[in-house]
This record gives C-alpha cells, structure tokens and sequence, in this order.
C-alpha cells in the first residue's frame, strides 16, 4: 500500500501537548487523546513493511517548520534527528518537486480556494498513492476526488484552517 500521512498527524503524533496552550482541562484532554490516537496510528504505520510512505521535499520542510516553529516547539536539533532518521527507512520515498509542480498546485489552489501547500505536498505523489491519512477537511473537497485515490481520517478529528 503506497500512502501519504498528512503533516497535520505527523504534527499531533510528535508533539505531545502542554497544558499551558488550553484555557480548560477538557480541551487539553481532549489534545491529548488526538496525540495518543495520532501517534498509535504513525507507530503502526510506520513499522509495517506493507506499507510505502511517501514525501515530497516540499512536505519534508513543512514537517520540519511545523515541529520546530509552530505551537508546542520541538527544539530544532530533535526535529533535525527525527527527520534524518526518518527518511532513512526503508519504507520512506521522497519524491523531489520539480517546476512542473509547482504549476498544477497553483491552478489548482486556483480552481478551489483552497491554499496551495496541500497541494504542492499531493501533486507529484499523486502516480504513486492510494490512501492519504490526514485530519484536514480540504481533502474533504471535490478538487481531490480527481486524484483517484482513498481519503483516509484514521483519528476521527478534522481540522479545519
């Protein structure tokens, strides 16, 4: 099974939360159940040699910015590691975003309203997957469904940005 894992879980699964970023003890239970499911659902995935996970450069940064520069703050030098290690694996493919992939995204984002950076993430993988797992509602959008490929919510919270 060729998949994508969206940012946004890689994101939950990471970093566990703070209790200092709630204003009450139910939204921090609440994130920290998302961050319990989110990072069983990455440890199952990522240790079954049946599945190929895929990245484009792209995405690599973004995961990298979102673990070291967003919310609960991984320190760099930890998310410089688990990147490392990370693409390391034998059942990690990293896909290099060309020019040419930079064009469909925008016409895309374009066409739907939705931000360019899910996109510049799918395009170029979009001849290797059948599933992507992600929390965010704009793979919920039409534009997606021409893709051909399965949407998947393994933790059942959407994000909605």
């Amino acid at each position: 099974m060729n998949l994508m894992i969206d940012t946004e879980l890689w994101s939950f699964a990471l970093k566990k939360p703070s209790r200092k970023f709630y204003r009450t003890d139910l939204e921090y239970n609440e994130a920290l159940k998302i961050h319990q499911n989110s990072n069983s659902f990455i440890k199952k995935i990522i240790h079954n040699k049946n599945y190929q996970i895929y990245f484009t450069n792209y995405q690599l940064s973004e995961l990298f910015h979102v673990l070291s520069f967003r919310g609960n703050k991984l320190p760099i030098k930890d998310s410089v590691k688990f990147i490392k290690n990370l693409i390391l694996l034998k059942n990690i493919s990293i896909i290099i975003n060309s020019f040419k992939d930079f064009l469909e995204p925008m016409n895309l984002s374009m066409q739907s309203k939705i931000h360019i950076w899910d996109f510049l993430c799918v395009v170029p993988l979009k001849d290797y997957l059948n599933e992507i797992y992600t929390v965010d509602r704009h793979f919920q959008h039409d534009i997606f469904k021409r893709f051909n490929f399965k949407i998947k919510n393994p933790i059942e919270y959407w994000l909605t940005f």
